[in-house]
């Protein structure tokens, strides 16, 4: 008789775990994303100018208004200390004479998108990867046109 207790407090016990371990997907379809959600993100990048690297890669962010009506590019004072309000348009983003948080400097942003590439990581596996690109003017140093480009951060390694 103790037998068929433990064995039936042990039937119930798995099958009250087998049903609560339902997959939940009806929240998924509830999900919205905002129109900047392409392009926001955490991208490292190497900057250059007239083809000669300057310095090292840097971390730069990109995250939408809080209006929604365009994406704030942020050099997180690492580079030239700029951040600047950019107007979007799909993955693609520009700004003429966008006024500067950091300084009293105007920002000029041409050729900027975010697209989709493959490549190969470390271990020869294909990866994907959303690859950043922009060429940037500043007022304060009329002429030169730096380009910056490189990859989203996912946290993991490659």
């Amino acid at each position: 008789m103790k037998n068929k207790i433990i064995f039936g407090m042990l039937f119930i016990f798995t099958l009250v775990i087998a049903i609560s371990c339902e997959k939940d997907d009806k929240w998924k379809d509830f999900q919205k994303f905002d129109s900047t959600y392409p392009v926001c993100g955490q991208y490292s990048v190497s900057w250059t100018l007239a083809g000669v690297p300057q310095g090292d890669p840097t971390i730069l962010s990109v995250y939408n208004s809080s209006k929604g009506d365009g994406i704030w590019i942020d050099d997180n004072k690492h580079f030239w200390s700029f951040k600047v309000k950019a107007n979007l348009s799909g993955s693609n983003f520009s700004v003429y004479k966008g006024f500067d948080e950091y300084y009293d400097d105007s920002t000029t942003i041409t050729k900027g998108s975010v697209t989709t590439k493959t490549g190969t990581n470390s271990l020869g596996e294909e990866i994907t990867y959303e690859y950043f690109y922009m060429e940037i003017e500043w007022a304060s140093s009329p002429g030169d046109v730096f380009i910056c480009q490189g990859r989203r951060q996912t946290g993991f390694e490659e």
